[in-house]
């Protein structure tokens, strides 16, 4: 692919079904650097759940994450 920059780059492209909307995946290697840097950001307690190191350690990697009897902003599960 073209940037607007007018340089190629090479990514996947998917669909985010949280944000409904497309977004870029690019390749491993920035992907685990990226992770690498944000693991510390990931915060212990989402929604009124903690999260359990292992939980938190694989969102950090990107991984998915199943968190039991979780309600959206509105307070709907």
């Amino acid at each position: 692919m073209t940037s607007k920059k007018n340089t190629t780059f090479s990514a996947c492209f998917q669909f985010n079904a949280d944000k409904r909307d497309f977004e870029f995946r690019f390749d491993n290697d920035r992907r685990q650097e990226h992770s690498k840097r944000r693991t510390k950001d990931v915060q212990k307690n989402f929604r009124g759940k903690y999260l359990t190191e292992d939980q938190r350690s694989s969102l950090g990697e990107g991984k998915t994450v199943y968190v039991d009897r979780l309600v959206d902003k509105k307070g709907k599960g």
